[in-house]
């Protein structure tokens, strides 16, 4: 198997495992609305529920960072197949990941910054209102 080969191959099973994050991520803003939403119609106390919401949004966003290493992969990939530059090896997913690892830190800014993204954040927030409202 080629280079150029090696790569389609990488990014197929790295697209496909992308799109089950997606879908995962997905089951978790589901069960936080479902859970949320019983909690609201218990009339639990509204820390339990903010509570709640929070373990959500940092389960979905630890689960997003790794789907981000991923999308990086994935560009790679893709530029790298796009401009015939076939320096990039293929099948290096850890190892590109562990060149660039940092310590705790990185990994906490990571998080933090999954946190803060729009897509993982709007349910969350919105969720938190409607804590407050009912």
């Amino acid at each position: 198997m080629g280079k150029r080969e090696g790569l389609e191959s990488e990014w197929t099973t790295l697209q496909s495992s992308a799109d089950q994050y997606e879908h995962s991520s997905l089951n978790i803003k589901l069960m936080s609305l479902l859970v949320v939403g019983g909690s609201i119609a218990l009339t639990l106390e509204t820390l339990p529920q903010i509570l709640l919401i929070l373990s959500f949004w940092i389960t979905e966003a630890v689960y997003k960072t790794f789907q981000f290493r991923i999308f990086a992969r994935l560009d790679k990939i893709e530029d790298a197949i796009q401009n015939s530059d076939f320096s990039c090896k293929p099948f290096q997913f850890n190892s590109d990941f562990n060149d660039k690892r940092g310590g705790i830190s990185n990994l906490l800014l990571e998080y933090v910054t999954s946190v803060l993204k729009p897509t993982i954040a709007v349910t969350y927030l919105v969720l938190i209102v409607v804590v407050f409202l009912a």
